[in-house]
């Protein structure tokens, strides 16, 4: 029992001063002032050819005006080139939010919208169903 109360004495005596020890290397670099180093030049024999990842132009096409057919009010509230394709998500003008796709490779040809109600006209002609509801 005695040397097993030695090794803890000796085990905390060690863990105190290793303690110590790290808390005068921190007090001591604390006060130092580290210079930047010169930046590495890298010499002609060290750099390996890499080969350059592959660029695909996109060639975006002149068109000029064109009309997107939407009523006065509207804005576009933003754009997104996606390859030759340009996204336009229009606001406002009494219509719902709506998408708008335009091809600029084929001088601005309209490729379609999207719209989250469908074409005003159909939905205000539509019935609205009635729906029974149980006592």
């Amino acid at each position: 029992m005695k040397a097993v109360k030695t090794l803890v004495v000796f085990m905390g005596v060690l863990l105190v001063l290793g303690l110590a020890l790290l808390g005068y290397g921190m007090y001591s670099k604390a006060g130092r002032v580290v210079k930047p180093s010169a930046p590495a030049v890298a010499t002609a024999s060290a750099v390996s050819p890499v080969a350059a990842p592959a660029v695909v132009p996109v060639v975006v096409g002149s068109f000029g005006a064109v009309g997107l057919g939407q009523p006065e009010g509207s804005r576009i509230a933003a754009s997104h080139l996606n390859g030759p394709v340009l996204v336009l998500t229009v606001v406002e003008g009494g219509l719902p939010d709506r998408v708008i796709l335009l091809d600029t490779a084929a001088g601005g040809a309209i490729l379609g919208q999207v719209s989250v109600q469908g074409s005003p006209a159909a939905a205000a002609s539509a019935p609205v169903p009635v729906v029974p509801v149980a006592k």
